[in-house]
């Protein structure tokens, strides 16, 4: 077994004019919390959105426990409950 749990490598994607992530890789191991940190426009959240299927990357792979995965690009609803999710981070303070 990898010593990752989930593995992103040498991932792209552009858009019109942009090209929002150049061969970006995130290595997570089990157990452990991690944060995704960068200045507005560093491509965090197109990274994330490639991980959970919203973006179709134009290069790159993803491995789950060792095996590459294939994840279609608009896999979100209720038919994927299984699959990875996110939570976006206000900086504000909570008024619940």
């Amino acid at each position: 077994m990898s010593e990752y749990r989930l593995v992103m490598k040498g991932v792209v994607k552009t858009f019109p004019g942009v090209k929002a992530l150049d061969h970006a890789q995130l290595e997570l191991r089990p157990g452990k919390v991690m944060a995704l940190m960068g200045e507005n426009g560093a491509g965090k959240s197109t990274l994330m959105k490639c991980m959970f299927g919203i973006y179709k990357m134009d290069e790159g792979e993803i491995e789950y426990e060792g095996q590459k995965v294939n994840i279609p690009a608009g896999c979100t609803g209720s038919r994927h409950r299984h699959g990875a999710s996110g939570a976006a981070a206000h900086s504000g303070p909570y008024r619940g």
